[in-house]
């Protein structure tokens, strides 16, 4: 298994579930906590900020030697519910799958807040560009992403990263 994969296994396996999409839902405070020490270990600045109670954010950066370029990179930590799905936090790899449950909120917005932020960031005339791996499933019983496709966005974003900002 590839380090990306045991990663994504590891944050799959992290109850984030939206407390105002479900009651009771257990937040982002567990998953926060998990990417912060993993960015710092990773040599990251980490800042976490917490605009709601349970709700935290965390803020990354890999300073740069100055006079390039910018990129980020932005992700959201919650998740729906997990009602009627067998073993949502298992992160379970089968056939170049890794299986889990969704991470958009209600199905007739996914996607939204990610156009929203790419079209601000367009207007202000940011390059933007979204993209992610293959998968199937986003809010059933069964939900996966395609490992090869999830390795292969991972290097363009290195690529990207290393080209924009060096």
């Amino acid at each position: 298994m590839t380090s990306l994969a045991e990663l994504t296994a590891e944050l799959v396996a992290i109850d984030s579930v939206k407390p105002g999409l479900v009651p009771d839902g257990a937040g982002e405070a567990a998953i926060a906590r998990f990417v912060a020490e993993w960015c710092a270990r990773a040599g990251l600045d980490v800042e976490v900020e917490e605009p709601a109670p349970g709700r935290p954010n965390v803020i990354a950066v890999a300073r740069g030697s100055g006079g390039g370029s910018s990129l980020m990179l932005n992700a959201h930590m919650d998740t729906v519910g997990v009602a009627g799905m067998e073993a949502p936090f298992s992160g379970r790899i089968e056939d170049g799958r890794l299986y889990m449950r969704s991470c958009a909120g209600d199905p007739e917005v996914v996607g939204v807040p990610f156009w929203a932020d790419s079209a601000l960031l367009a207007a202000a005339g940011i390059p933007t560009v979204l993209y992610g791996p293959r998968g199937e499933g986003a809010h059933a019983e069964v939900e996966w992403v395609d490992l090869a496709s999830a390795e292969r966005c991972l290097e363009v974003c290195v690529a990207v990263a290393r080209e924009l900002c060096a």
